[in-house]
């Protein structure tokens, strides 16, 4: 994962082992991305009634805010 997302590398090197022990770490990470997914799967339930255009504006405004490395930083 952290080879992936320099966010994530950099709340990484920011947390762990300071603030946080590697295995807490992941266990937040991992229960964000769970978390997002619960949301992205109730929003794709309520889209089914908006226009496109509502429907477009929404997807944007949940995937801005649900970004699993931005979620972590803003636990410290």
């Amino acid at each position: 994962m952290l080879k992936l997302d320099k966010n994530l590398v950099d709340s990484y090197d920011r947390l762990v082992p300071i603030r946080i022990d590697e295995d807490g770490f992941w266990r937040n990470y991992f229960y964000e991305i769970e978390l997002c997914l619960k949301a992205k799967n109730q929003f794709s339930r309520v889209g089914d009634k908006l226009t496109d255009s509502e429907r477009e504006e929404l997807s944007k405004q949940v995937d801005e805010s649900l970004e699993p490395s931005v979620a972590i930083r803003s636990q410290v």
